[in-house]
């Protein structure tokens, strides 16, 4: 899938990226519409200043990645 990618401060690139798994208590959606949060402007502009530049002790994830949250959609598998 196509995904704007934040490698660091200014740098976003439009890349093929693996699609995710559907893990339990996720759902796959097949995105609709999407807007940009003040909090990822900063991000790019000023950051990182939330991104995890080494890898999260959840997650694992880190730069580079795809930031956004602000999207709606349609379900497509649960």
């Amino acid at each position: 899938m196509r995904a704007a990618v934040y490698y660091g401060p200014n740098k976003l690139e439009v890349d093929d990226v693996a699609e995710p798994d559907v893990l339990p208590g996720t759902v796959k959606l097949k995105v609709g519409f999407n807007g940009i949060c003040g909090t990822d402007l900063h991000e790019y502009y000023a950051g990182p200043i939330f991104v995890p530049t080494a890898p999260h002790p959840l997650t694992g994830q880190q730069l580079p990645l795809t930031l956004g949250h602000e999207f709606s959609g349609t379900i497509t598998a649960v």
